[in-house]
């Protein structure tokens, strides 16, 4: 005999688009990736040209904790790096969408990095970084 309120299959069987397309629901104007995410960045790149919207990427506090890093000019060689590629992905988004016939330059345009938590365990040096990195690489042609 079958108990009342007995378990029932719940599972639901959803891709890593499906979830985007949720989440996406949610803002049409953009598209917005949390550092927590832990989704490469390829991905929100390849949705935010699907969808002809601009692209932000978070940096989370975990990236610019200054209690989490061992080697202060390894930390800060590494943040260069990716905040290059991060400012890379946007700007190359921003192109082709421009190309595609995306015409708003009211923000969100062209995307951004943003900060998801500053605070005082942050490393104001890491966060320069990041800053400078935005300015000597974020130019867009449009």
């Amino acid at each position: 005999a079958r108990r009342r309120g007995g378990r029932r299959n719940t599972s639901v069987d959803m891709g890593l688009t499906d979830l985007f397309q949720v989440k996406n629901s949610v803002c049409h104007d953009f598209v917005m990736r949390l550092a927590e995410d832990r989704i490469p960045i390829s991905f929100y790149e390849e949705q935010a040209l699907n969808e002809n919207v601009p692209l932000f990427l978070g940096i989370g506090a975990t990236q610019i904790d200054r209690n989490s890093i061992a080697d202060q000019s390894t930390a800060k060689n590494d943040t260069a790096v990716f905040s290059r590629e991060y400012v890379e992905t946007i700007k190359r988004v921003a192109n082709k969408i421009a190309g595609a016939g995306y015409e708003s330059r009211e923000p969100p345009w062209p995307g951004n990095i943003y900060f998801e938590d500053i605070s005082a365990e942050s490393s104001f040096e890491l966060i320069e970084t990041i800053v400078g990195a935005t300015l000597k690489y974020g130019g867009v042609s449009h």
